[in-house]
């Protein structure tokens, strides 16, 4: 103890020291609660939204990836029902079409028919009127011949 007051004579410290030390830890204490407390709320919030905010925004960030890719895939998917919608319709237009090209066709080959029929049998008569004109012609160029 001698010791410990003799340090305190050489530093010129008195028992007022005890009071002075108990007066600035009573302040540390009130300083702490009014002010330490709230300065650590600030920094502490500032921390956050500064350097925490970025491992937000890499989540942020591989869920806009996530979010793309499904958006592609979903486009990819909708481009081959939209192609195979398409063709199912092309086919069904062109069986349509084609039944309809096929039963014209059939009406124009019967009307072709009929007509050709028609001169057909316009054409044999004239024939037979020819032939039954060329006998008469025959014999008359014959009777000339002989006479």
């Amino acid at each position: 103890m001698e010791l410990i007051l003799s340090i305190f004579e050489r530093l010129q410290i008195d028992y007022t020291f005890f009071y002075q030390f108990a007066i600035a830890t009573i302040l540390l204490f009130i300083l702490k609660s009014l002010f330490f407390s709230k300065l650590q709320f600030v920094l502490e919030t500032r921390e956050n939204k500064t350097t925490k905010l970025e491992g937000f925004a890499d989540e942020m960030l591989s869920e806009s990836d996530e979010l793309s890719e499904q958006f592609h895939k979903e486009m990819d998917r909708a481009y081959l029902e939209a192609q195979a919608l398409i063709h199912r319709a092309k086919d069904e237009v062109m069986t349509r079409e084609s039944e309809k090209f096929k039963a014209e066709e059939k009406i124009i080959n019967e009307h072709t028919e009929t007509i050709r029929n028609k001169y057909a049998v316009e054409v044999e008569q004239k024939e037979k009127e020819i032939l039954s004109k060329t006998e008469i012609l025959a014999g008359e160029l014959v009777k000339k011949l002989i006479q």
